[in-house]
């Protein structure tokens, strides 16, 4: 039986000793602390480590003390402990409580172990099966490594391995604990859903904030908002709208649709216009990567903002649309009836779209459900709400969007194009009255330096009064050139209308 433990005056420890091992490789004694206390001190007593018994080793439960009989060593061995009180001491950095002892153990052909930051080394306890592997390798005789040596034995083998054990303690100096531990956040310990902040110096946990975690901004600035909600600081023209989740452009005279939301490969939301109202602005959040991008499709009269999902589903979509009154006038260069918005798009791996004579672009959007294959350059000309720039020449393309496309892949491009008024569509489409159609009893005639449509004054020759002469105009008047027998006789005759007399003079010339 063990013997009883002994208590060390002045503290709290305790010395235990275990029954004497048999006299044979491999056989064990076992010194173990009462419950509540750890092994602070372990060896093999009766000595000769290294020179017939193994050495000693404590488990990483901290609870027991082993010494180690080996082959032909003529002796039992006895294994001596000294246990102490793992008190658990508030942690300095805000953590769970810190036990004031730990037990480490490593095993292999060059073990190693070092204390963890914060704790130093008390006792380091050296053992092999086969004890010649630790003879003149830092193990003494009792089994243990002394602190002022590295806790580690070299060149053991992998199946003849040595194995060693570490006491570690914790600092007795708490303040120079979290000096060495949490100087900054990067040691402090926040329970779940608190992040540490340094504030003037101190460690502060604040409520962790995840409403950017996934940035829905695209080039504005995220900003955080309680635990999980978050806005955009957006860029001058921009303003977020907080239903879509993103910045989207300023406007005051339209009126904003949003679809529902969805997410999954193709997956479809639609932002649907008011019949006899047209979409204005296509949006929607998180193209390329989340979305394959926005198109504006028209059915029975109603037109509609499509927004569909990617395959990564990162996030839902939204489609988002800006509906107006679909004005419609007459225009002045052909006297069709002519909307205000019009649409263009176009559909390959080069796309390219400009909108007709007299009307400029507001927008290019782009959809392609190969979007995840995008070239680098074409994924950058993408801004997050699905737009496209607009070159400087008033068109919208793209130049080899995909990177190894299959022969069936495309992209789409979309353009809004809306229509110039006054004398800029008149500039735009019909300069000069070579392509001017006037309304039936008007014509065209330049009036600084534009077409206009004017109230037609019928010509002097329309009705014929120069019989056998021929009739030569001359605005509201004419002239008859006569003819006298077989001879031409050049007459200049004048017709003027007189509204009292209601007579026609004739002068010959």
């Amino acid at each position: 039986m063990p013997k009883e433990p002994v208590i060390i005056e002045e503290t709290t420890d305790e010395e235990v000793i275990g029954d004497a091992s048999a006299v044979a490789d491999d056989a064990k004694s076992i010194a173990s602390c009462p419950v509540g206390k750890v092994i602070t001190r372990c060896e093999s007593s009766t000595g000769k480590v290294g020179a017939g018994t193994d050495g000693a080793t404590v488990p990483v439960t901290g609870n027991d003390c082993i010494a180690h009989n080996g082959w032909n060593s003529g002796i039992a061995v006895v294994a001596k402990a000294v246990c102490s009180e793992n008190e658990q001491i508030s942690d300095p950095c805000n953590g769970a409580a810190l036990l004031k002892y730990k037990h480490l153990r490593a095993k292999g052909a060059n073990p190693s172990l070092e204390c963890p930051a914060g704790y130093e080394a008390i006792l380091c306890n050296g053992h092999s099966y086969w004890w010649d592997l630790i003879t003149g390798k830092g193990v003494n005789d009792v089994g243990v490594i002394p602190n002022d040596q590295a806790c580690a034995i070299a060149n053991c083998q992998d199946q003849k391995y040595c194995d060693i054990s570490l006491v570690c303690k914790l600092m007795d100096d708490l303040d120079a604990y979290a000096a060495s531990i949490c100087p900054d956040c990067d040691g402090w310990n926040c329970e779940e859903g608190y992040d540490c902040q340094m504030v003037e110096g101190v460690h502060s946990c604040v409520e962790k904030q995840t409403g950017c975690d996934i940035n829905r901004c695209g080039d504005a600035d995220c900003f955080a908002v309680g635990a999980s909600d978050y806005t955009c600081d957006c860029q001058d023209g921009f303003e977020f709208d907080k239903l879509a989740g993103t910045c989207l452009p300023v406007h005051s005279h339209y009126r904003t649709v949003y679809g529902d939301k969805a997410i999954g490969d193709d997956a479809h939301s639609y932002a649907s216009c008011n019949a006899g109202q047209k979409v204005m602005r296509c949006h929607t959040f998180g193209a390329p990567s989340a979305a394959d991008g926005v198109t504006i499709s028209e059915a029975d009269g109603v037109v509609r903002c499509e927004a569909r999902a990617s395959n990564s589903r990162k996030f839902p979509i939204m489609a988002v649309a800006y509906c107006g009154d679909n004005a419609v006038a007459t225009d002045p260069c052909s006297q069709d009836k002519l909307d205000h918005i019009a649409y263009r798009s176009n559909t390959g791996l080069s796309p390219s779209v400009s909108c007709p004579d007299g009307f400029v672009m507001e927008s290019c959007i782009f959809h392609s459900p190969w979007s995840q294959g995008l070239s680098a350059a074409n994924k950058a000309r993408i801004n997050s709400i699905g737009a496209v720039g607009i070159n400087d020449d008033g068109s919208c393309a793209m130049a080899d969007c995909l990177n190894s496309p299959a022969g069936h892949q495309w992209c789409k491009l979309t353009a809004v194009c809306k229509k110039l008024v006054g004398v800029e569509y008149l500039k735009a489409v019909c300069p000069t009255c070579d392509n001017v159609r006037c309304p039936e009893g008007q014509e065209c005639q330049m009036v600084e330096d534009l077409p206009q449509c004017l109230i037609r004054i019928p010509g002097g020759c329309e009705v014929d009064k120069c019989g056998e002469g021929e009739c030569v105009e001359d605005g509201a008047d004419y002239k008859c050139l006569c003819k006298s027998g077989t001879s031409l006789m050049r007459l200049l005759v004048r017709m003027r209308t007189s509204v009292l007399r209601n007579r026609v003079e004739w002068r010959v010339y």
